[in-house]
């Protein structure tokens, strides 16, 4: 099914576009004759992105936490004459911590960009595709596996992932009459640099490890997550979905991060160092 013109005439609009899983799922969109619209909070990144993407991408720094920026930057897009005809929902956030030590600042971080953000940008498309009537839209949101069974230490992500999952399946039910179909995907480990920051500070390996505790014995790959990602795009009657994709990892692991319950204060305080300057280092790319 994966013609070069399976998305010809079609732009995709993807929250943290230009880094990560949000990047593999553009490169292969395009590959498919999509053009893409990047949105995120690091301009110097989404640049990068968008020029090794070529013409058919465009981006623009939005904070999805910020619902008025949201809706100018929504509207710059149809005013420009590229309106999205679909969504991926990529853009997150989340650490490691014990649920003790986080700090209302800290819970924010993650809620605001992944309940809060994500409704903000599904809204802000939906109703406009919904005043258009036309039909023939699809919403991707990126959730995770944790978010079905729970998960310790990261509580904010669980908890925000899994009303994500509630958008998906209720909005697929409300909207579905407006032609627009809600999905979703709760990848496994697929390597990225920002995961392995702030999920697996100080691990040496982490690839290794994840591959070897698999069912499948491997880790994700771009090439899993952009195929599937184009599936679930592709016209088709799949609505109100989340599917795993994971090589079957969550039946076993039960949403994974059990081995952090070995670390004490030391390394907990060492995870939080690494995390912070991670942090830091992003929001000095931001400027």
């Amino acid at each position: 099914m994966f013609r070069p013109d399976l998305f010809a005439g079609q732009r995709v609009l993807i929250t943290g576009g230009g880094s990560g899983l949000g990047r593999m799922m553009a490169e292969r969109l395009v590959g498919l004759g999509a053009a893409v619209e990047l949105w995120g909070r690091r301009g110097p990144v989404l640049a990068e992105a968008a020029a090794a993407l070529g013409a058919q991408a465009t981006w623009q720094v939005v904070d999805i936490k910020d619902a008025e920026a949201v809706e100018r930057a929504a509207d710059a897009m149809w005013q420009a004459g590229r309106p999205a005809t679909h969504l991926i929902n990529n853009a997150a956030g989340n650490f490691v911590s014990r649920t003790e030590d986080l700090s209302p600042r800290g819970i924010r971080a993650i809620t605001d960009i992944v309940f809060h953000g994500t409704l903000q940008v599904t809204q802000a498309l939906g109703k406009r595709w919904i005043a258009a009537g036309k039909g023939g839209h699809a919403v991707l949101s990126i959730t995770t596996t944790w978010g079905r069974t729970g998960a310790p230490f990261v509580i904010p992500s669980a908890m925000s992932k899994a009303a994500v999952d509630a958008m998906t399946k209720s909005l697929a039910v409300e909207w579905g009459r407006y032609g627009i179909r809600l999905n979703a995907i709760a990848p496994g480990t697929i390597p990225t640099d920002g995961m392995y920051a702030r999920l697996r500070p100080g691990d040496n390996d982490p690839t290794a490890k994840a591959a070897a505790a698999n069912p499948m014995r491997r880790v994700g790959t771009a090439g899993d997550i952009g195929d599937l990602a184009a599936f679930l795009l592709a016209p088709s009657w799949i609505n109100g979905e989340t599917i795993a994709l994971d090589g079957g990892n969550w039946m076993q692991s039960g949403g994974g991060f059990k081995d952090f319950f070995a670390w004490g204060d030391a390394e907990w305080a060492e995870a939080r160092d690494r995390i912070r300057a991670r942090n830091a280092a992003d929001k000095a790319q931001r400027g």
